[in-house]
């Protein structure tokens, strides 16, 4: 500092690098910029400043792609009660917050409790910049996933197309947002049978995915795995034992041991794995 002036360059820098290795799917170094930067923020600008929640909420979010949930969970919360404090419980930033506190709830697979936060986000946001704002669209897009969980599927098909409508007239078909309301959709459509438009929703999201993030980021591990639980369904357990054995591969180094999608990704691959060999085995006796 000089003349009793923050110095805002090394916080913003040790923010810029974390979000950049969070988005880049390196979160171990993001957790340890993050970190930096909250360590600036706090000597800098006071450990109840804005700049405080910002670095919790990133770190938060870093976290909860690690699969640390309750660590993130507390980060959320410090970061909202600075916000609140700040800005007013219904400041459309404050948003943010809640759609992450949905989310980490949503992880946790306590769909009751996340459903509250994410209405919220959408309740805030709206009223301050209208229905059609990417912002609004991307809460509305993490509430129907929760809702799909909760049997409201009729809602949560709704709210998925409202935000793929906006996302595209935004930011054009081929952007990460896009992707992420085709995987949630494909999710849904799979839900309630039609496997057919599951997939087509699964591949176009993973295309774009993985032009957008590039081949080995951890993100496309889920809708590997959700692509794979839909092929096996329908009878290509081969293909997707590759798909798992990718998404595996992925996620292994990158996310805790724990990690949900991890877990499953591995818990489908032996189940179909096992299947498979039965019937290599069962094949060899009958031709004998």
């Amino acid at each position: 500092m000089v003349d009793g002036t923050h110095d805002t360059d090394l916080f913003e820098r040790h923010l810029a690098e974390a979000d950049l290795c969070r988005d880049q799917g390196h979160y171990a170094d993001a957790e340890n910029m993050y970190r930096a930067a909250l360590a600036a923020a706090e000597t800098e600008f006071g450990k109840n400043s804005m700049q405080v929640a910002a670095a919790c909420n990133g770190l938060g979010i870093a976290y909860k792609y690690m699969g640390r949930f309750g660590e993130a969970e507390c980060l959320y919360e410090r970061a909202l009660g600075i916000c609140e404090t700040v800005q007013g419980a219904d400041h459309p930033d404050i948003a943010s917050i809640y759609h992450n506190l949905g989310g980490i709830a949503h992880a946790r697979g306590d769909f009751a409790a996340a459903e509250s936060p994410a209405r919220r986000a959408v309740a805030i946001r709206d009223k301050a910049l209208g229905p059609e704002h990417p912002d609004v669209a991307a809460d509305k897009a993490a509430l129907a996933p929760i809702l799909d969980e909760l049997g409201r599927l009729d809602e949560a098909e709704r709210l998925l197309r409202e935000a793929l409508t906006v996302f595209e007239g935004a930011f054009g078909p081929h952007h990460y947002e896009v992707a992420v309301n085709l995987h949630n959709l494909a999710a849904l459509r799979y839900r309630v049978g039609d496997l057919r438009d599951a997939e087509d929703l699964s591949r176009r999201a993973l295309v774009i995915k993985e032009d957008v993030l590039g081949p080995d980021h951890p993100d496309l591990a889920p809708t590997l795995c959700n692509l794979a639980l839909v092929l096996s369904e329908g009878g290509d357990a081969r293909s997707a034992v590759g798909l798992l054995r990718r998404s595996i591969g992925i996620l292994e180094g990158a996310v805790e041991p724990d990690h949900f999608t991890l877990l499953n990704c591995r818990q489908l691959h032996d189940v179909l794995t096992a299947t498979l060999t039965k019937k290599r085995r069962t094949g060899k006796r009958g031709k004998k």
